[in-house]
């Protein structure tokens, strides 16, 4: 399904030093069923490397845990490529001062993060 709308025409990055624990297995394995080829990074520079190196037309949604999206957020957050950016965090409140000037943050809860996500259905995309 080709547009600029479809969810699919996103590809999404998840920044995360602990992004390989059992932990987020399962979350991995509903974006990619949603999104396609997503990107799992522990790295600012690994995932600096995957914008940088993705095509002009590839367009990300990052989803990035406080610490880290507190780092990168500066760098990425004018490129075109990056369409949002889903900062999770068990303290919301504590992220909203260094993020205050970036419109295309959001935020979640990491439990209301991995509730929405295990709720996304893949087919209606």
């Amino acid at each position: 399904m080709a547009g600029s709308d479809t969810p699919r025409r996103f590809r999404c990055i998840w920044l995360d030093a602990d992004i390989h624990s059992k932990e987020n297995r399962e979350i991995q394995r509903r974006l990619n069923d949603i999104f396609g080829r997503s990107r799992f990074v522990d790295s600012i520079a690994q995932c600096a490397q995957v914008i940088n190196n993705s095509d002009s037309e590839s367009t990300f949604m990052l989803v990035v845990s406080g610490s880290l999206g507190q780092q990168i957020i500066s760098s990425i957050h004018d490129n075109p490529k990056i369409h949002s950016v889903y900062v999770y965090c068990g303290n919301v409140e504590a992220h909203k001062e260094w993020s205050s000037g970036y419109s295309k943050v959001r935020y979640f809860g990491i439990i209301f993060l991995c509730t929405y996500i295990m709720n996304l259905d893949p087919s209606s995309h």
